[in-house]
């Protein structure tokens, strides 16, 4: 915020103006986004990878996502990045603003991977006998999962305000960041989620700190 972004650009001077921490986070932004999805993609695979038409799906949606990652990554490299004599300025942000057209591109191929992703395990999980724990488990992961692409949808809209308005890039822009991060944090939190599972399920869970943790409770 002390750096011009999330402030509106009527009362924010120009020598506040930090285009590189801008540009910086969407590099950052952009390359997390793309490892949190492409992890659950590689997870899908390893598990469900005997039927071919998961295997077909998540490399799809693989190729999808690193179109995506690479056109935003190379857009903000040739827009957004100074070069030559230019130099960091308010000019170079607006400039940066112009592609907008294709950060809403993106934005659609991040909401359909989304829920591509959300929807992919369903027929797989459907004809499985869990039991009510292991359900409850599945239950808060597909409601992160339900929540990531609302976020994603409220981004697209965000991105959309961005493009169609240059009147206040620095507030709308802010928005749209945000929306991103909670995105990709969210997707973290869901790619992680198996792994935490099996580290509960085979090491914590038979450890001495939870024997005693247990032995308390009781």
């Amino acid at each position: 915020l002390g750096r011009g972004i999330g402030r509106h650009a009527s009362d924010l001077p120009v020598s506040v103006v930090s285009s590189w921490v801008h540009v910086v986070s969407q590099f950052f932004g952009a390359t997390g986004n793309w490892l949190s999805k492409a992890s659950i993609l590689a997870f899908f695979i390893r598990v469900f990878g005997s039927l071919r038409w998961v295997r077909i799906a998540c490399y799809a949606l693989f190729v999808l996502l690193s179109m995506g990652a690479i056109t935003h990554i190379g857009l903000f490299a040739v827009l957004c990045v100074p070069h030559g004599h230019e130099i960091w300025d308010f000019k170079l942000m607006m400039r940066c603003g112009t592609g907008a057209p294709v950060t809403v591109a993106v934005g659609v191929c991040i909401l359909l991977i989304d829920i591509a992703i959300f929807i992919l395990p369903f027929p797989i999980i459907s004809s499985l006998n869990m039991d009510k724990n292991k359900k409850r488990g599945l239950f808060i992961v597909f409601l992160i999962g339900f929540a990531i692409i609302v976020t994603s949808t409220v981004g697209l809209a965000y991105r959309i305000i961005v493009m169609n308005s240059t009147d206040d890039p620095t507030w709308n822009g802010a928005n749209v960041s945000i929306t991103a991060y909670v995105d990709t944090f969210g997707t973290i939190i869901v790619s992680c989620a198996p792994g935490v599972y099996s580290w509960w399920l085979k090491i914590f869970s038979q450890s001495r700190l939870y024997s005693s943790l247990r032995s308390m409770s009781l």
